[in-house]
């Protein structure tokens, strides 16, 4: 009887808008989860409440009651016992219909498994599947919570399968893997911990791949996680100095306008201030450093981190002469100076720290008693940086 009870509920809310709001006033969504709850081995029995569900969950109404009943895990329980793509094909619509509700719900862990079942599948269900999961999971990291928890400072699940997407020969995997990790990129944390665990050389090889009369899709996905990647001052050194910007120069052969623009823009992020230092134009971004516009400060800052990592030795003359290291230590020992700025100060200090000659000025100018307060700042970030900077310069000292 509950399996025709169900088919009939089927058929009454399939395209039919007054239908299926009178059914869910009525509750019927509470109904067809406990029923996939009390009998989730009954496969006939959990197919039509999944379709009774899948025509319900684009309604509002129904999607609040859907995710008051912690469905997510009825949901992701059959999905990992679908025993056919049918069925799979139609939970994933009820979880894309829900997905930013079902962050928080073991849906990202189910999605990252389902797809590395069937990603070595040629079977075209499969593979519609493995579209609709990949897809899915993209749009899942866009919260912000729920990106942190996949990610797990590099070693979540999630983000290692992300990972093996950008090597995958599949180029819907491909695509989603490159989108992922720029979704993963949006904070500076994550950015320079994914550069440490060696994601970079991934996507380089990906954008290779696609250079001649390949996806423009992967193309622009993988140019946005590099472009993410690059914005910490930290990361721009690190991949100036591992020769990143010689293999974005070499896809430039991409006859495709869109690309070689987005191209163009990942190099000038990479080497505009390469062409500032060779122009002489360091003592205008020490002038900038000293600016009362915090932006101004801050994007000094870090132009000078990168043109100080790029020729050490060109810049110290220019560096000593403007009497930066005092400007930098009265920006860390302002009481007043916001915080973004002292980290980029701190970002600085760090890059000039690598010179043995710049090192030395700082011991003999009490460097160190500017970082030390910094070290209990309330901002845990900058507090960390200090502490490791203050490490590095006592090291040998």
């Amino acid at each position: 009887m509950l399996l025709n009870t169900g088919r009939a509920i089927g058929r009454i809310c399939f395209d039919n808008a007054s239908q299926q709001e009178e059914l869910v006033l009525t509750g019927v969504i509470p109904r067809l989860v406990s029923i996939m709850q009390q009998y989730p081995e009954n496969d006939p029995l959990v197919n039509v409440c999944l379709l009774a569900l899948c025509n319900l969950a684009d309604m509002d109404s129904a999607r609040e009651a859907l995710v008051d009943l912690h469905v997510a895990e009825v949901l992701i329980l059959q999905l990992r016992r679908a025993p056919d793509a049918e069925r799979s094909h139609i939970i994933l619509e009820v979880l894309n219909l829900l997905k930013l509700q079902f962050a928080e719900s073991g849906v990202p862990e189910a999605l990252s498994e389902m797809v590395r079942g069937l990603q070595a599948s040629s079977d075209p269900h499969n593979l519609c599947s493995v579209k609709i999961a990949s897809n899915l999971m993209v749009s899942l990291l866009l919260g912000d919570e729920s990106m942190q928890k996949c990610f797990g400072e590099g070693t979540g699940m999630v983000y290692q399968d992300v990972l093996s997407w950008l090597q995958s020969s599949n180029t819907q995997l491909q695509l989603s893997g490159a989108l992922a990790i720029a979704n993963f990129a949006r904070n500076d944390s994550n950015c320079v911990k994914m550069l440490e665990l060696g994601v970079v050389p991934h996507i380089l090889n990906l954008l290779e791949q696609h250079v001649d009369e390949g996806d423009v899709s992967v193309q622009h996905a993988g140019l946005s996680a590099l472009r993410n990647l690059a914005i910490p001052a930290s990361n721009k050194v690190r991949m100036l100095e591992d020769g990143v910007t010689e293999r974005i120069k070499t896809l430039l052969r991409s006859d495709m306008p869109p690309v070689q623009f987005k191209l163009l823009g990942t190099l000038r992020m990479m080497e505009v201030v390469r062409a500032v230092s060779k122009a002489d134009g360091v003592k205008h971004l020490i002038s900038m450093a000293t600016s009362e516009h915090v932006i101004m400060q801050n994007e000094a800052l870090v132009a000078l981190a990168i043109a100080s990592a790029i020729d050490k030795e060109c810049m110290q003359d220019t560096l000593r002469e403007a009497q930066l290291l005092p400007t930098l230590q009265k920006m860390l020992d302002d009481p007043l100076g916001a915080v973004e700025v002292k980290f980029s100060a701190l970002g600085l200090v760090c890059s000039l720290a690598h010179s043995s000659d710049m090192k030395d000025a700082m011991l003999s100018g009490n460097m160190r008693d500017s970082l030390r307060p910094l070290t209990e700042h309330a901002s845990a970030k900058l507090a960390s940086q200090a502490q490791a900077l203050l490490s590095m310069l006592e090291e040998g000292s």
